[in-house]
């Protein structure tokens, strides 16, 4: 199952608990212990993987924090997460807003449609004005 793709401890723990309903919690436990010590598992690295699969497919950092949240992520791994240096929140706005609007021009309805996919997408209100510019 770890080498399929990243999983973090709390959707493996999950996992585990309902293929061996039988096992102890404490069980379950030490076994996840052991898979972070070898490097098997690693809830950085899976919130680092998920953040990035996620920007290259338009979604802003609100939507992915929520994600990482439901995932079992804590706030500190998500924040470092999101702060990856190759994530500009802004372009990948305007390049979202360029391949879902091409003919989106000047106009006030326009704009505000365009205003809301972004903040549905999880981008804040201050990268919506960068990336869209002024309101029309």
């Amino acid at each position: 199952m770890l080498g399929q793709r990243e999983y973090s401890c709390a959707e493996i723990r999950q996992k585990l608990r309902r293929k061996f309903s039988a096992l102890e919690t404490s069980c379950i436990d030490n076994l996840i212990e052991e898979f972070v010590e070898r490097g098997w598992l690693s809830d950085q690295r899976f919130a680092e993987v998920l953040v990035r699969s996620r920007a290259n497919r338009g979604y802003g950092p609100y939507y992915i924090r929520r994600e990482l949240a439901a995932k079992g992520i804590d706030d500190l791994h998500a924040e470092d997460a999101l702060e990856m240096p190759e994530a500009d929140w802004c372009e990948i706005a305007r390049g979202l807003i360029t391949r879902r609007f091409p003919e989106s021009g000047g106009d006030l309805q326009a704009w505000e449609k365009a205003a809301r996919f972004l903040q549905r997408r999880g981008f804040s209100g201050e990268v919506v004005r960068k990336a869209l510019g002024a309101r029309p």
